[in-house]
């Protein structure tokens, strides 16, 4: 009786490399064998999904200096490889009709479905559309992946802001509302923000102030959404003075002046001090450049606020435990019916630089909020109800 064969399909070393190669090929191109996709994601004609594996393997085996021959290996080869990694539980037992990929790399499904809802929120809500492409290219390899009781594409948490102004240049394109924005340039500004690059913007819109109109040499540090907008946090070249700038209030204009650039080192510790103004701050304006280095060096002056709020303002006040660095919270003497205080007072310490923001924040709520302390923002506060009385009298 003829002995059976122990030899393995994959015990020649031809053939072990050809399958390690395959696989390195799946771990650095997730998704190999996606088809092309029209502008509504659909795919766009015929595609050979083998024949792109096909590709990658010998990019790869070049890359290695791996010898191997004219159309080696053929996609029935490969097939054969696909059907071995299927066996294992390598592939997954099922059609891969948008792409080949290992798993869910160092995620679990669960994690996963975190991750993708996350990107979804940043997508969608943010309107941030670099977010947007990565998240439908990879929600089109996932076609055909077992979640098991997980849904990825459920909005399970949702970020109700939402930015006020056109962000994604391709929707501008197909809405035929072209803006000429910085928006345009986010991938070379992110690219500039790694490398720590001094680059050239220009803005053409400052509603508060025409400090900052016109060209300017910046070192950018971080894109920041805050309420309705994406803003981006920079240090200027010529003063060193941090500033938070709205992104569509600055044209398209992008240059490079330094592709050097300062490294991660010295940007991390500009973005450092940053956070640190505006931990200390309210909102998002810096201050001058003076201002931040007096208030760095703790000899800036601090104004101790106090604000009393009622009813629901009061309630409200009351669940932001929060809020600030440097807030006390106070109850007042209970309401004559139920649990509730008849008023709480709200005590804060903030840089001079804050206050206009802080007051456009404290007008939100109306009637019933009342500054006790200092004395001058008293009287402002006083004056913007007169002026508004005298709109609605006039």
């Amino acid at each position: 009786m003829p002995k059976v064969s122990t030899t393995h399909p994959y015990s020649d070393q031809k053939s072990f490399e050809r399958l390690l190669v395959l696989i390195t090929a799946l771990v650095r191109f997730p998704g190999v064998g996606c088809p092309d996709v029209d502008g509504m994601g659909h795919r766009a004609g015929h595609h050979n999904a083998l024949a792109a594996v096909q590709e990658k393997w010998q990019a790869i085996a070049r890359e290695l200096n791996i010898d191997f021959k004219p159309n080696y290996p053929s996609l029935a080869t490969i097939r054969k490889d696909f059907s071995f990694l299927r066996t294992y539980g390598i592939l997954e037992n099922r059609m891969y009709r948008w792409g080949y990929y290992l798993g869910t790399g160092v995620f679990s499904a669960a994690d996963l479905q975190l991750a993708l809802n996350g990107m979804a929120a940043i997508a969608h809500d943010l309107g941030d559309f670099r977010y947007r492409q990565a998240l439908e290219k990879i929600q089109r390899y996932l076609r055909g992946f077992d979640f098991k009781d997980l849904d990825p594409t459920y909005p399970i948490r949702q970020n109700r802001n939402h930015p006020v102004n056109q962000t994604d240049p391709e929707l501008m394109m197909a809405q035929g509302e072209y803006r000429h924005t910085l928006f345009h340039h986010l991938p070379d500004l992110e690219a500039a923000i790694w490398k720590g690059q001094k680059i050239e913007i220009s803005r053409h819109s400052s509603p508060y102030t025409e400090k900052y109109l016109g060209l300017q040499q910046v070192w950018p540090l971080q894109l920041i959404f805050y309420h309705v907008a994406w803003y981006l946090l920079y240090e200027d070249c010529q003063t060193g003075c941090l500033v938070v700038g709205r992104l569509n209030r600055f044209a398209e204009h992008f240059r490079i002046i330094d592709p050097q650039g300062r490294g991660l080192d010295k940007q991390r510790e500009r973005l450092a001090i940053a956070h640190q103004l505006l931990e200390q701050g309210w909102g998002l304006r810096l201050g001058t450049a003076e201002e931040q280095q007096a208030e760095l060096r703790g000899t800036t002056e601090l104004i101790p606020i106090k604000v009393r709020f009622f009813d629901g303002a009061a309630m409200i006040a009351l669940e932001a435990e929060q809020r600030h660095p440097s807030q006390q919270i106070r109850k007042g003497p209970k309401a004559s019916r139920g649990y509730q205080p008849k008023y709480i007072d709200y005590s804060v310490t903030l840089p001079r630089r804050s206050l206009p923001e802080f007051m456009r924040w404290l007008m939100r709520y109306g009637e019933n909020a009342q500054i006790l302390a200092p004395d001058f923002l008293i009287k402002q506060h006083q004056q913007i109800a007169q002026q508004l009385l005298q709109r609605y009298t006039s």
